[in-house]
């Protein structure tokens, strides 16, 4: 289906993905390859973005707040399109020239936020024994590969133990809709064309702080999401949930070291003295690998 000028790039985006319901991610290499993802499975076809141009691609970017130009080539964010049927929820990031070298690289991906339940990762016989240990008020890292489900599983999660608390969401890029009435978000900002107006997490930690949340969600760490959460506990608000790529919970610590903020051992005593918890999923099924603690004693399998 060829982009229609008469359509918005959100609604484009949308009819793509309402012709193919299994379709997970697009991945754009410029404006003539398309690549589908579905699960596991790829499929590269022709690309519909030839009614596009870059000009229009910045426009949208844009409208949400977002820079994207060659002085600033990687930028990304959420948009969600309403329907009859309900709201979709989407994410995209995308690359111009020169650090794409030979032109603009867009990925966009569903956000099934809300439509999974604990039941699409977990055996029911399982779920009780997860929720004693997530309920419990410690930080919780939910980590595995992209496409893994980390924020659908953390979401599904955290309906069950916070639906009816103060459920504090802060993020980079707004990504995790306000599925429970109960629940708050806060997102940084970006500086505008002038440099000017950027609001940092960091800074919004402090301001979260007094919003008397009993729970939070840090977005997916990554540079500065780290220190936003390093404040966060070091302030004494424990249950901190936040995603993170990584392959186990043995390797949770030197990623944490890689991403900032303090060293492998300092992190390693601050999960400890959390007690901290880590749950791992896998893009093939079943997603659910397990769920660790750090302990006193080192790194233990809650079941």
């Amino acid at each position: 289906m060829p982009a229609s000028s008469s359509l918005s790039f959100e609604s484009f985006i949308d009819e793509l993905f309402l012709n193919d319901s299994r379709i997970d991610e697009l991945l754009f290499d410029g404006f003539e390859s398309l690549c589908t993802i579905a699960g596991d499975v790829k499929c590269y076809q022709t690309s519909p973005l030839s009614g596009y141009s870059i000009a229009k691609l910045q426009d949208f970017a844009y409208s949400q707040g977002v820079r994207w130009d060659p002085m600033q080539p990687a930028a990304g964010g959420c948009f969600s399109v309403n329907a009859e049927s309900g709201v979709r929820h989407y994410r995209w990031h995308g690359l111009l020239a020169p650090v794409a070298r030979d032109g603009l690289l867009l990925s966009v991906r569903r956000h099934r936020l809300g439509e999974f339940c604990l039941s699409d990762f977990l055996p029911d016989a399982e779920q009780e024994s997860a929720l004693k240990y997530l309920d419990s008020h410690h930080p919780v890292f939910v980590m595995g590969p992209t496409g893994s489900g980390k924020t659908s599983f953390m979401v599904s999660a955290l309906l069950h133990c916070a639906a009816e608390e103060r459920l504090a969401i802060l993020e980079q890029i707004p990504e995790v809709p306000k599925l429970s009435p109960r629940w708050i978000r806060l997102c940084a900002q970006s500086a505008n064309l002038s440099g000017e107006g950027s609001v940092s997490l960091e800074y919004l930690i402090d301001e979260l702080l007094r919003l008397r949340p009993d729970r939070m969600i840090i977005g997916e760490l990554r540079r500065e999401e780290i220190f936003a959460y390093k404040r966060a506990l070091l302030a004494g608000h424990a249950s901190v949930w936040t995603t993170i790529h990584a392959a186990n919970a043995e390797e949770l610590p030197w990623r944490l070291a890689e991403l900032g903020a303090a060293s492998r051992e300092e992190w390693e005593e601050i999960l400890v003295s959390h007690s901290a918890l880590v749950v791992v999923l896998s893009r093939q099924s079943p997603r659910f690998r397990g769920l660790w603690q750090f302990t006193d004693a080192g790194i233990i399998s809650c079941f």
